[in-house]
């Protein structure tokens, strides 16, 4: 009795029994652990991406070396 388990995604009211050697199945099936893989990932990006294209251009401009004109480092080598 003690390996029975519900389903721990949304939406999902599916009872299992639990084969897994340490006992720690959260999910009835691989689709499900993968809809709420995606839900918290859709969740976190949207959360984020608010700030997203500032940080975004504040990283490019601080790892610029000085004198660099967008064309990449100043004293490139090339080769002859």
């Amino acid at each position: 009795m003690d390996r029975l388990g519900r389903c721990a995604a949304d939406g999902c009211t599916a009872i299992f029994a639990d084969t897994s050697r340490t006992a720690r199945q959260r999910y009835r099936s691989h689709p499900c652990a993968n809809r709420d893989a995606v839900r918290r990932h859709r969740a976190r990006r949207s959360a984020s991406s608010a700030t997203r294209p500032a940080v975004r251009l504040m990283r490019r401009w601080l790892t610029r070396p000085p004198g660099c004109g967008g064309n990449g480092p100043v004293g490139r080598r090339t080769r002859a």
